[in-house]
Formats: C-alpha cells, sequence, structure tokens
C-alpha cells in the first residue's frame, strides 16, 4: 500500500523546505521529495542504507503524492504555474506517465516539467 509516510516542514531565516518522505521506487525504503526555496520539487531515491541519489524528475513546488490510481504505488498530483494541473502515475518502480491535465493560464509563472 502507497503511503506518504512524513511531512516535514524546515525553515530557516532565508528559505522554506518541505521535505516528503515515500517509497517512491517499490524497493521497500523511504525516498525522499524535497520542495526547495527554487520553487522546485527534486526527488532522491534512497539505497537502502538511507544514501540519497538525486533523480532525473524534478516537479513544481506545489506537488502532492498518494496513492491517486489505488495500485498501491505513491503518485503524484501538481499545480505548473501558467500552465494548469496535471496528475502522474507511478507503475511502481519510480517511472511516471502523465495520466491527466487540465489547462489552466490565468497565473503566469516560468515553471517547467521536466
Amino acid at each position: 500500500m502507497a503511503m506518504l509516510c512524513s511531512r516535514t516542514v524546515i525553515r530557516n531565516r532565508n528559505a522554506g523546505f518541505h521535505v516528503n518522505l515515500a517509497d517512491i521506487d517499490g524497493d521497500g525504503d523511504l525516498d525522499a521529495m524535497v520542495e526547495d526555496s527554487t520553487r522546485a520539487t527534486s526527488v532522491y531515491l534512497n539505497d537502502g542504507a538511507g544514501h540519497f541519489t538525486i533523480s532525473e524528475m524534478t516537479l513544481p513546488e506545489t506537488s502532492v503524492w498518494g496513492d491517486l490510481d489505488s495500485d498501491g504505488d505513491v503518485d503524484v498530483f501538481f499545480k505548473e504555474d501558467g500552465v494548469g494541473y496535471t496528475s502522474m502515475l507511478n507503475d511502481g518502480t519510480g517511472n511516471f506517465t502523465h495520466n491527466w491535465a487540465y489547462e489552466d493560464t490565468t497565473v503566469k509563472s516560468t515553471h517547467i516539467l521536466t
């Protein structure tokens, strides 16, 4: 069963950081999704010994993690400023595919999903 195991807010005087922990790649350990002051979310994969490697996945800051399709892994829903809303489904190994999108261009920004 997919579970977002923790949400921690760490703040310093210059920036706010949000850390979400969940098993993104289905290997049984907790990976980290870090929203930082650059207004992006980076995904760090845990090797099982507490060592993290940054993945190629980067999302907008407004990302929410949970099991959207009830298949037992962690999926993601996010808002891209100036673009709209998107959901991406995890295949259980950390590979995400676009599932749904709603265009909403009322907010202007330069954030881009990579």
